[in-house]
């Protein structure tokens, strides 16, 4: 999976056309419309005021895709809240050089205040205030693909036969893989498989160095240990995605397709446990959106957006950020380091959302329409 994603010049993320989008193999939430880094904006800006309206804040992103977040965010902040755009500075972690050159393009415009991290750990240095944000990236790490037998956990590796890719099981290749699924109540039993994160922790306890004080937004597809493993998905959740189809075999189409698996959010919340943060809030995205004003999004298109086939286009791509079928099952969850108990809008029922700007929410990165019946 490692070398199927990133391996120069022949891995997926590689490719001229990887990456988010309608070009690419899969969509995320920045791209299918603005109104996500919009309202999310919001929320960020929130947690700036939370923190106590520092004179720096940094916006830490990992696995910027094509940059539209960042670049939706800062456009919306400078228009919607001034005071906190003059305090942005942002960060990018991004593996890939295509997708950097790509990030550069997306964000010329802000130059001066955008930086690009080290992608290896190790060399993070804390750079002060704020808030790290990740979108779909734990589930993009390598997994540890497992299957329980009789006789217990088995690894499932990849050999070959003839010329063709091969599965062999074998004992795990790490203790930590059955420390990882015991930690969880894993619930795996015999004939059943799954996929084991070792790096999404790992990347969480690391990323939270980068801050001296702030929150940790992570978004991504996943549950909690007990539901990952066992009947919920008896033969695991590894996905691959070519030009918006998705398949279940990562041996054909390689370096071509995108692979991912859903993220044991168990072992997210117990690495962070581990680095001193505190779990702020935890949702999924369409209860997120929703509270954070979506609705609102949606009942002012009328008047925003002239034309019913674009207003149906804007609503279609709105329904796809919150339906439980799509991407609002992403989960949301928020940890705070050194910051104070914070009940901040689409984490907590009942606190209203500071709402950005409305003539802001409606724009959309290309095509509503190639966008909406993309997924």
């Amino acid at each position: 999976m490692e070398l199927a994603i990133f391996a120069p010049r022949v891995g997926h993320h590689e490719r001229v056309a990887a990456g988010p989008g309608t070009e690419g193999d899969y969509l995320t939430s920045p791209e299918l419309h603005g109104a996500f880094g919009a309202l999310l904006c919001g929320l960020i800006e929130e947690m700036w005021r939370w923190i106590g309206r520092p004179s720096t804040f940094w916006l830490i992103e990992g696995g910027p895709g094509n940059g539209t977040f960042a670049a939706d965010l800062l456009g919306v902040a400078h228009a919607a809240f001034p005071r906190f755009a003059a305090t942005l500075r942002i960060a990018l972690i991004e593996r890939s050089e295509r997708l950097r050159a790509r990030q550069a393009a997306a964000l010329a415009s802000w130059a001066p205040i955008v930086r690009w991290l080290d992608p290896a750990p190790d060399s993070w240095q804390p750079l002060g205030m704020g808030c790290v944000f990740a979108n779909e990236l734990l589930d993009a790490f390598p997994v540890h693909r497992v299957a329980m037998r009789a006789d217990g956990l088995r690894e499932i590796y990849v050999g070959l036969q003839g010329n063709e890719f091969a599965e062999i099981e074998q004992f795990p290749s790490s203790t930590a893989i059955g420390r990882q699924l015991g930690a969880g109540r894993a619930q795996l039993r015999e004939g059943q498989s799954g996929e084991v994160n070792l790096d999404a922790g790992a990347w969480v306890r690391a990323a939270s160095e980068l801050l001296t004080q702030g929150y940790i937004f992570v978004l991504d597809y996943g549950e909690p240990a007990r539901h990952l493993y066992g009947p919920s998905h008896p033969s695991g959740t590894l996905r691959c995605f070519r030009r918006h189809v998705m398949n279940r075999d990562p041996y054909t189409q390689v370096g071509v397709q995108d692979i991912t698996a859903h993220v044991d959010l168990s072992a997210v919340a117990r690495a962070a446990e581990s680095a001193g943060l505190t779990l702020e809030g935890a949702t999924r995205q369409g209860r997120l959106l929703r509270r954070l004003g979506l609705a609102d999004v949606a009942d002012e298109l009328t008047e925003a957006v002239p034309g019913r086939v674009e207003q149906r286009a804007h609503r279609a791509a709105l329904r796809l950020l919150s339906e439980p079928s799509h991407l609002g099952r992403i989960a949301a969850l928020l940890f705070g380091k050194a910051a104070p108990p914070a009940r901040l809008a689409g984490f907590a029922a009942g606190v209203r959302a500071t709402a950005p700007r409305p003539s802001l929410i409606w724009e959309l990165r290309g095509d509503p329409l190639r966008l909406a019946e993309s997924m």
